[in-house]
């Protein structure tokens, strides 16, 4: 057998009171900086939160511009269409005048 597993631990002197309270003291201090390290922790969540949160309303608005942006994009291209086939239509009725004239000499 090991020799701590033979020792009667009613053999031991029992803690002095300095040596308890001196633990619970440091208990006490580990206490407080956990408490601490969790007020952070909670002011850091709150902060990413927050973030996130303007981040999410920023790619929002991105979005609504976006779509604005695609609207005026396909509005843009059926006015050019609309002109594409006026000049056609143009070019055509200038054809058919200058055929005429040039035919009528």
């Amino acid at each position: 057998m090991v020799a701590a597993q033979t020792a009667n631990p009613q053999d031991a002197s029992p803690p002095s009171f300095e040596s308890v309270w001196a633990l619970l003291q440091e208990v006490g201090r580990k206490q407080e900086e956990n408490a601490q390290g969790m007020k952070e922790l909670r002011e850091s969540q709150k902060e990413l939160r927050e973030s996130q949160a303007e981040v999410a309303r920023q790619m929002a608005k991105t979005d609504r511009q976006m779509a604005e942006t695609d609207r005026r994009q396909a509005e843009t291209a059926r006015q050019m269409a609309e002109t594409d086939r006026q000049i056609k239509d143009y070019n055509k009725r200038f054809g058919d005048f200058t055929r005429r004239f040039w035919r009528g000499r």
